[in-house]
């Protein structure tokens, strides 16, 4: 029972992560690839603030903030100038720190080299 459980949870994580990346992508007509890092960095916030003892509910919400603040941050250096300045590649690849762990990234970087 557990396993369905945990399979249902994970599941329903992938599944709202695609129902966002396909909003962005219907809403601002280009893909946003680092839509998973945004996830990834709500979830290592939420683990954080738990981990250091504070509740689970509050951590929650401090990890929604905090990818609120990112997401406000990002939107106004990366995406914004790079929509005014009609960019010719319409992708928006993951911030520069998060490039070092991904072996795609790491591949799609020594092709361009």
């Amino acid at each position: 029972m557990q396993l369905v459980i945990n399979g249902l949870v994970i599941g329903s994580i992938i599944a709202i992560t695609a129902i966002g990346l396909s909003m962005i992508y219907k809403t601002l007509n280009f893909v946003n690839f680092a839509h998973g890092d945004f996830v990834a960095f709500a979830a290592y916030i939420a683990l954080f603030a738990n981990t250091s003892g504070m509740h689970l509910a509050s951590a929650f919400l401090v990890a929604i903030l905090a990818t609120i603040v990112l997401g406000v941050f990002m939107e106004k250096v990366v995406w914004l100038p790079m929509r005014r300045n009609r960019a010719s590649r319409p992708i928006a690849d993951p911030p520069e720190p998060c490039r070092h762990r991904s072996p795609v990234a790491r591949r799609r970087q020594n092709r361009t080299r």
